[in-house]
């Protein structure tokens, strides 16, 4: 079975069901197709919010479902899983399958769903480019702001562009991006609770004018290189093609160049947006069935109580374990990865006694959670 290039996978055990009328290998087809039927619609459930799910279930089954096979890129029976049961005058065949599901397609496919493609599970994202302008810093940010419009066309939730403006004004931070220094870039985008981090530098210059237009038109090309990492590992999650913008100007250089490179901005994803946002949506669905990086902001404790904090954190159902830790001047800081989503571990969170103190949250924001013992 050939595999789309760019696809991602997500490995699933399902069983199929049938019943067992006069033949048995026509009940064993049925088994197994009901079993990739099963795989998808389990698929599916990794990233689409159940509510939604259940109200378009129709929907879903007749435009995804009957289509299963489709969706499927491998799949092997399970050893020993068949088995015949009787129940009163009926026989049921039960079989079982391990399956790869193609969640790119299936994603891309979702679209046409509208209520259940917008309740897919998205990252918060955070977009640190570095421009320049005919190789001068770039004052305004054009091909930032074009990558953040798209993102949210997408429905992703992308850290405010002014907020990450702020952080690029300081120095070190600059620095950061145009080295390339992943680990550090991702701190930057966790403590902006930031899940998917999206790293670049976009430059511009000088080009020649096209034949045929005016020698006064002013003319520029621009060229963006990125990539999307994780923002708890620095892994790369996604690199998509260097993109490339170009635009004219009556005006000046400077004018066409700060086009060219919102044209480029607008390329990187827009060239593609569908397929770009079922790639990363993909890769992160996957990825979130690994636990995600949750990170708790500990105020005002003792070394004692962050230790007891820590050990109450271990005892979380989908705990999976601590990706960084920090402890200076009263203020613990702690990276959790987890299976659990945001809001059912802040809920946890308040459950917890750390002594005779009880934990107030007191700000929340993308994957962060502030706190206070009382």
């Amino acid at each position: 079975m050939v595999v789309a290039d760019g696809e991602v996978e997500f490995t699933v055990t399902a069983e199929g069901i049938a019943a067992v009328v006069d033949d048995l290998g026509r009940a064993e087809d049925e088994a197994l197709a009901d079993a990739k039927r099963n795989a998808v619609e389990q698929a599916i459930g990794v990233f689409v919010k159940s509510e939604a799910l259940g109200r378009n279930y129709e929907l879903v089954e007749e435009t995804i479902l009957t289509r299963s096979e489709g969706y499927i890129t491998w799949w092997e029976k399970v050893e020993g899983s068949r088995r015949v049961e009787k129940i009163e005058q009926h026989e049921l065949l039960r079989i079982k399958i391990r399956a790869k599901v193609g969640l790119v397609k299936l994603i891309d496919d979702m679209s046409d769903i509208e209520e259940v493609y917008n309740s897919i599970q998205r990252p918060r994202v955070m977009v640190l480019i570095t421009e320049e302008n005919l190789g001068l810093p770039c004052g305004e940010t054009p091909a930032t702001l074009s990558v953040v419009r798209t993102l949210q066309d997408r429905r992703f939730d992308v850290v405010d562009p002014e907020v990450t403006e702020q952080i690029k004004r300081r120095e070190s931070a600059r620095a950061i991006i145009e080295r390339g220094d992943t680990q550090a870039a991702v701190r930057l985008a966790l403590e902006q609770g930031a899940e998917i981090l999206v790293l670049g530098k976009a430059k511009s210059s000088k080009s020649d004018v096209p034949y045929g237009l005016d020698k006064s038109v002013k003319c520029c090309s621009a060229r963006l290189d990125a990539r999307i990492v994780y923002a708890d590992t620095g892994q790369n999650l996604f690199t998509p093609k260097p993109s490339e913008g170009h635009a004219a100007s009556f005006v000046s250089h400077e004018d066409a160049g700060l086009k060219a490179l919102e044209d480029a901005g607008s390329r990187l994803i827009s060239a593609d947006a569908q397929r770009f946002a079922a790639q990363v949506l993909a890769r992160w669905a996957r990825e979130v069935q690994n636990g995600r990086v949750l990170r708790v902001i500990a105020e005002n404790l003792s070394y004692d109580e962050f230790i007891a904090l820590k050990k109450a954190l271990r005892e979380f159902r989908g705990y999976v374990g601590f990706v960084r830790e920090n402890y200076e001047s009263r203020r613990g800081t702690l990276d959790v990865r987890t299976k659990l989503a945001p809001d059912e571990f802040r809920g946890r969170l308040s459950d917890i006694k750390i002594g005779s103190k009880r934990i107030q949250i007191t700000r929340t924001f993308g994957t962060v959670s502030t706190l206070n013992l009382l």
